[in-house]
């Protein structure tokens, strides 16, 4: 990396990882986003994404594993892989299993109605009914959790670790009861799926995102589809970034989360040919 004369931009080398295309919602979610530039931009923190509509229908389903694998990128990506606030220990396997516990609840439309409506889980469900239309791949998120649920392959959802929330709830397939919040009274001192999640989606106003390629993760509330997640050498974590101008120069959104890609594996693509070094300018 080095400065310009000017002190004004800094040239760095690195790689692009791929284009943001969607982004999930975080309208209703209370997020403490207080930024300008997502106060003076239209939608604000609404789901993005193009309008064409989904073609799973007419596609083969996915195995379970598959949707499994898929579904853990999404469920790793909402609480930053980390299973607390400091993010200090990696998140454990029961996450995903919480993640399709509480995504279950939230498709029957009465097993919420008891849940207080400031609670950890009506937070939850209010986000899912935001994104439960957000395409990843070809498939959207309400679309992956029911294949799985009702995936013909019961040694799968056997095998999976039993939920945090209300470890009963795995005995019929995934045949769900509202999500038992009593460990989540005071968030900030549980470390549970939805603490985290409320960490990353309310007070880090952090939103889903699926890249051109598929990838998943997460990213800054004003980000927006076209923005590119890039890994800069030397610098620990993704950014999502923002060409600017005729020139080509670039802006820093925010950081970014993206799933597999968080602990040198752009290496590897740099070595098999399918990525390449870029030199940023960023102003």
């Amino acid at each position: 990396m080095r400065f310009h004369d000017n002190l004004k931009e800094l040239w760095c080398d690195g790689i692009i990882l791929d284009t943001i295309e969607s982004l999930g919602a975080l309208e209703g979610c209370d997020p403490r986003c207080r930024s300008f530039v997502c106060a003076q931009d239209e939608p604000l923190h609404s789901l993005l994404q193009s309008t064409m509509s989904s073609d799973a229908s007419g596609s083969e389903s996915p195995d379970p594993m598959t949707l499994f694998n898929k579904i853990g990128r999404i469920a790793r990506s909402l609480v930053l892989d980390r299973q607390d606030r400091y993010l200090r220990f990696v998140a454990p396997q029961y996450y995903i299993t919480d993640f399709l516990v509480l995504c279950n609840a939230c498709l029957d439309t009465e097993i919420l109605a008891g849940s207080q409506e400031d609670s950890s889980d009506s937070a939850f469900a209010t986000w899912f009914q935001q994104n439960r239309h957000l395409r990843i791949g070809n498939c959207t998120l309400e679309e992956l959790v029911q294949m799985f649920i009702y995936s013909t392959d019961p040694p799968l959802l056997e095998s999976l670790p039993p939920p945090s929330l209300k470890p009963e709830a795995l005995s019929h397939r995934l045949t769900m009861y509202p999500p038992n919040t009593s460990a989540d009274v005071n968030p900030d001192y549980a470390d549970t799926f939805l603490s985290r999640f409320l960490d990353t989606t309310r007070k880090k106003s952090r939103r889903l995102m699926v890249t051109s390629e598929g990838f998943v993760g997460m990213a800054p509330c004003r980000a927006r589809p076209g923005d590119v997640v890039a890994v800069l050498f030397g610098c620990s974590i993704p950014l999502v970034l923002r060409k600017v101008g005729a020139t080509e120069g670039w802006q820093i959104v925010g950081e970014a989360y993206a799933d597999g890609f968080m602990n040198g594996e752009v290496g590897q693509l740099l070595k098999g040919g399918t990525r390449s070094i870029h030199r940023f300018r960023m102003v």
